[in-house]
């Protein structure tokens, strides 16, 4: 299902992402993500993905999350009391019809309180 943003400071996400996180906004995981085939999600400077459970994101498209150093992306646990595998992982396949023209890009992101997903 695609998502509609409209103005405010909290987003909840769930299921198919692509086009632009902002960084005017706070997005918190409320379920699994998927960036499919063919899409792209960018992530700007200074966005805040916050993972409210153990939840995790496949990424079969593209992703673009290129941070700054003074102004980093933050993927990490939604929990006040943080701690290892609050949510699972971000899971990168390797095919797919567009899988050899994909952009896959990770730079000054804070990436943390992670697990993984085998075996649960």
């Amino acid at each position: 299902e695609d998502i509609t943003l409209t103005a405010g400071s909290v987003i909840n996400i769930s299921g198919r992402v692509r086009g632009v996180f902002s960084n005017q906004f706070q997005y918190r995981v409320i379920d699994d993500l998927v960036v499919e085939d063919g899409d792209t999600l960018i992530i700007e400077p200074g966005t805040s993905i916050l993972f409210m459970g153990n939840y995790l994101m496949d990424v079969y498209g593209s992703i673009i999350a290129v941070g700054t150093e003074q102004d980093s992306i933050f993927i990490t646990s939604g929990q006040a009391v943080k701690n290892s595998g609050d949510w699972k992982t971000i899971r990168i396949h390797t095919t797919g019809s567009t899988a050899w023209e994909r952009v896959l890009s990770f730079q000054y992101c804070n990436i943390g309180y992670g697990g993984s997903d085998y075996g649960q």
